[in-house]
């Protein structure tokens, strides 16, 4: 946008303060349904699914160790994506032999068996296949009182899961789940604008949002982003919110409107992150920014931050 342009644009704008309401994915955790069921998963992951509020059902590439060789000091190892073969390969450590016994793994020459790096495995065949992508099929939260519950407490007796696994699964594809923990603390964006129509002599709108900065609690937070996502991403098995937010009727977002928040904007985006999120009506990213503007005024549109 040209300077001028972009002057002209601010000078239509009502307020010099406008505050966006910013929700952000901090860490995740991704499963195959069938873990829900396995104790063993959930003693290992206990900690990291504690903070994890929030999850997303959906479909995936099914990816099948095929078998793996070694030459010299280069290991490969054959994958199927879909049905489809793919070969990673990687150094090997010194002196470390290749075997196989359900599945692959280095003897040392110490004696001591060692791994390959299914994470590095995943991020090489993520690159070759373009990405996998996690097709969203229900997005949905698990709090309780004070945070009493996360994800995976929620997910192991879940009438929706249970529905889309009854349902059947396509080929090439598996049943996953996503956990997802967001950020702890409100994070709020200002922007002044020296040209707006309404200037803010002695700072009220500042200290709108300020109060709205410090006085959002985290079920708040969680219902705000699962209710954001769920509009952005339109899943096939949610009901509520895929027409009706934002709302003024919303409880979480009462105090949004009374303290005249612009925007509320929910973002989903990680590094070395090997699935990129889609649905039937949003195309595979690796960067999601769910952004609703609570007013539908032409003048208070926020138009910096693109929707996406």
């Amino acid at each position: 946008m040209a300077e001028d342009e972009l002057k002209a644009r601010m000078s239509q704008m009502r307020f010099d303060t406008e505050n966006l309401l910013n929700l952000i994915a901090t860490s995740n955790i991704v499963l195959d349904a069938q873990q829900l069921y396995d104790p063993t998963f959930h003693e290992e992951h206990a900690a990291e699914a504690e903070k994890c509020h929030i999850y997303m059902i959906g479909h995936t590439p099914t990816v099948k160790f095929e078998t793996a060789s070694q030459e010299h000091d280069t290991a490969s190892f054959i994958y199927s994506v879909s049905g489809e073969n793919h070969t990673v390969q990687a150094k090997m450590p010194p002196g470390g032999i290749l075997k196989l016994d359900q599945g692959a793994y280095i003897s040392m020459p110490n004696g001591q068996k060692a791994w390959p790096n299914q994470w590095a495995i995943g991020i090489e065949l993520s690159a070759q296949c373009g990405g996998f992508d996690f097709n969203v099929l229900y997005v949905g939260q698990a709090f309780g009182k004070a945070g009493s519950r996360n994800a995976l407490d929620r997910l192991s007796k879940h009438e929706t899961l249970q529905k889309i696994a009854i349902q059947g699964v396509p080929d090439g594809r598996r049943l996953s789940v996503l956990l997802i923990q967001i950020m702890p603390g409100t994070r709020l964006i200002t922007v002044f604008n020296p040209h707006a129509k309404e200037q803010d002599e002695d700072g009220g709108r500042i200290d709108l949002g300020l109060d709205k900065l410090y006085g959002t609690n985290e079920a708040e937070r969680t219902t705000l982003y699962e209710a954001s996502f769920i509009r952005y991403f339109q899943p096939k098995y949610n009901k509520i919110f895929k027409d009706s937010f934002p709302s003024t009727d919303m409880k979480s977002l009462a105090a949004c409107y009374e303290k005249d928040i612009q925007s509320v904007v929910a973002e989903f985006g990680f590094d070395n992150f090997p699935y990129l999120l889609c649905s039937d009506t949003v195309p595979k990213r690796d960067h999601h920014i769910a952004h609703h503007d609570l007013h539908t005024d032409e003048d208070r549109k926020f138009f910096f931050y693109g929707k996406e």
